[in-house]
């Protein structure tokens, strides 16, 4: 479902991607610099919360700093009809981040991802197994990272960078 946005809505939305600014009262300094009350702001973030317009809102830590120091997108390859219910139990794993589906290819029949991070490459390996018994997909692969090149928070209706259109 689409949801039509103000150029006030697009400034909030703007505004609180990336980083919250170092304050005690962030979302009143955040509402400051876009010429709206704090409470507008708040209100605006709510009525998108019960929307469905904004799935989450939390922070994000460097996972290899806090212990994690491997990490895998996990490829299977899942039966169409049981795609749902083994994302289900893919995304109930506290190690997973992050999980698709995807149209499967040719060459490469995987059709369900899941990020997975954990403190050694055999840990994540052992997750991965378990899940795949659990999920009764055996046809899977695991990719590790090898090197990061980029990671940043979603920047949406940013002017400057093409225009007011979400960055793609």
């Amino acid at each position: 479902m689409t949801m039509t946005l103000t150029a006030i809505d697009r400034k909030i939305i703007s505004s609180l991607c990336g980083d919250l600014p170092e304050s005690l009262v962030p979302f009143e300094e955040i509402a400051r610099r876009i010429g709206v009350s704090e409470e507008e702001l708040l209100g605006a973030v709510e009525r998108f919360r019960r929307s469905g317009l904004l799935r989450r809102f939390g922070g994000t830590v460097d996972h290899r700093r806090v212990g994690l120091g491997a990490s895998a997108m996990v490829v299977w390859r899942v039966p169409g009809e049981k795609v749902k219910a083994a994302a289900r139990t893919i995304v109930s794993c506290s190690a997973v981040t992050h999980c698709y589906q995807r149209e499967p290819r040719p060459a490469w029949p995987f059709n369900l991802y899941a990020m997975l991070h954990g403190k050694t490459r055999a840990q994540c390996k052992r997750v991965a197994g378990e899940m795949s018994r659990t999920i009764a997909s055996e046809e899977y692969r695991l990719l590790f990272t090898v090197r990061e090149f980029k990671k940043i928070s979603p920047e949406y209706f940013r002017s400057g960078r093409g225009g007011d259109e979400q960055r793609r």
